[in-house]
């Protein structure tokens, strides 16, 4: 993705192409709001994006969100997409996926994982190629600063105040709702880390009695789509220019997903996916265990 930052980006079209707004292969705003002043310009959004603006902004117009929006294209464009899931791996040959809703456990799952020698790749956001490599996406975890969660860490002490005042916040729901009460670790502190694996298993985690069962991959791209999609696909201002965009250039709204879903059938083929059914964390991690082990046997 070419992303270029500079006063005047409407330069780069003709006049005839910014009154029209959009056209073939580009999309041109300029806020008619003189209190924000933004300009921007868009082009090859389904090829190699570009985006020319005047400056950021993060209230209406959300330009750090476009900007992750095309770099979403850009990996789509190159083979890769952003999983809504962790990941950990062993030996670099056995990469496990864990994905789920929010808030179903991969954080802590990741974490537990973690202290049994797994090396991590990421807790919440990871990158999976069509050629089943997943790479490290962040490099901190969000945890809950549950007290047994952060015992075991080598937390410096301002983390530990943040922990601390970050779990009296979450006794209170309404706050909450607000703000973020997971502290974020380094996975440095967590336990090892690696940039790259190559994937061997899924599992994929809901709530439910306690069970674990092999599935297809049809349904895992379903279930992996539907909890990654909000990752892949632009909110507010990037969506009304991304539709306006695919409206006058005749592309399908939903090439994204398509691409998507086109990724994942590949990066499957022959892996090993289950789906973890449990009340709480603690039955994902023994059922997931209980599956590693007897595929070590």
């Amino acid at each position: 993705m070419k992303l270029v930052k500079e006063k005047n980006p409407g330069k780069r079209l003709t006049a005839e192409q910014r009154k029209a707004s959009v056209g073939k292969g580009f999309i041109y705003h300029k806020s008619s709001q003189p209190f924000y002043g933004i300009e921007v310009v868009i082009r090859n959004l389904e090829t190699d994006p570009e985006l020319y603006i005047s400056h950021y902004r993060n209230y209406i117009y959300k330009t750090p969100w476009l900007i992750h929006f095309l770099k979403i294209l850009e990996f789509i464009k190159n083979g890769k997409i952003m999983v809504h899931g962790g990941a950990v791996t062993k030996n670099l040959n056995d990469g496990i996926i864990i994905t789920g809703q929010s808030d179903a456990g991969k954080t802590t799952l990741v974490f537990l994982l973690a202290k049994q020698g797994y090396s991590i790749l990421g807790d919440d956001k990871i990158n999976l190629s069509a050629k089943g490599e997943i790479s490290r996406y962040e490099d901190n975890l969000g945890l809950y600063p549950h007290p047994d969660n952060l015992k075991d860490l080598p937390l410096t002490g301002k983390q530990k105040i943040l922990g601390w005042l970050k779990y009296q916040i979450t006794k209170f729901g309404f706050i909450t709702s607000r703000i973020n009460p997971n502290l974020r670790v380094k996975y440095h502190q967590v336990g090892k880390v690696a940039d790259t694996a190559q994937l061997k298993k899924v599992f994929i985690i809901e709530r439910g009695k306690p069970d674990i069962q092999e599935i297809n991959k049809s349904t895992a791209i379903r279930k992996i789509l539907a909890t990654s999609l909000r990752l892949l696909m632009p909110e507010g201002f990037p969506k009304a220019l991304f539709y306006k965009y695919c409206f006058v250039n005749e592309i399908e709204p939903t090439f994204v997903t398509d691409r998507a879903r086109s990724i994942l059938d590949r990066a499957l083929e022959g892996k090993k996916i289950f789906l973890v059914t449990g009340e709480n964390y603690k039955d994902f991690y023994d059922l997931i265990q209980q599956q590693i082990s007897a595929t070590q046997l």
